[in-house]
């Protein structure tokens, strides 16, 4: 299962010039403090985008880092950096290879990075190529609030379609609010999306 935690991806553009580097967090990211600062300035400007929703503390996101990404073999968060600066980051969550299935999570550009037009497109494209060709991944998804139309519209220019809505509620505890599935139709509405390794003809 942690065949994927030590991996760096070369990120081309259509020309196939090399215009960004993807590697994987580590326990050595997680006591980087200027990175985890860099990360909760990011994550406090789009915090409305993701299911788990914090203050952006210094000890707090490293925790959550060690804790939640590290530590998971289920998960695997990518750093994107750009001329030897990190512009943001995506990355895999409930990673199943009995059910070849894998969620797209945490797509996040630095309001404040200074990089390339697309360069999100670019490394999530390369983080699909390689979901299909190496690890062998048989169908990607993602989760996206129905309001977050730039998100909905990045991952439909990638090739995912829209599958369902499903509902969220929400949850409130020790300072962290959560985002979890339910039945009720009052809750939060979230787009599912996906695509099928057989779907893609060129990635």
């Amino acid at each position: 299962m942690k065949k994927f935690k030590h991996t760096i991806l070369p990120v081309y553009d259509a020309k196939g010039n090399c215009v960004a580097e993807m590697r994987s967090v580590n326990m050595a990211d997680c006591e980087n403090d200027e990175l985890i600062m860099k990360l909760n300035r990011w994550r406090s400007k789009a915090r409305e985008s993701f299911f788990t929703q914090f203050e952006p503390e210094l000890e707090k996101t490293r925790s959550w880092m060690i804790e939640q990404v590290v530590q998971r073999s289920d998960r695997v968060m990518f750093l994107i950096s750009s001329n030897d600066n990190v512009v943001g980051y995506c990355g895999l969550v409930n990673i199943c290879f009995e059910s070849g299935a894998a969620e797209l999570d945490g797509i996040l550009r630095g309001h404040d990075a200074d990089a390339k037009p697309n360069i999100m497109y670019w490394s999530e494209k390369a983080l699909i190529k390689w979901c299909f060709e190496f690890l062998t991944i048989e169908r990607l998804y993602a989760k996206i609030f129905a309001h977050n139309f730039p998100s909905i519209s990045l991952f439909a220019r990638l090739g995912l379609h829209k599958k369902a809505m499903e509902h969220m509620r929400r949850i409130d505890s020790g300072g962290v609010v959560r985002f979890e599935r339910t039945d009720d139709p009052a809750g939060a509405k979230v787009c599912v999306m996906e695509i099928i390794r057989g779907d893609v003809v060129s990635i």
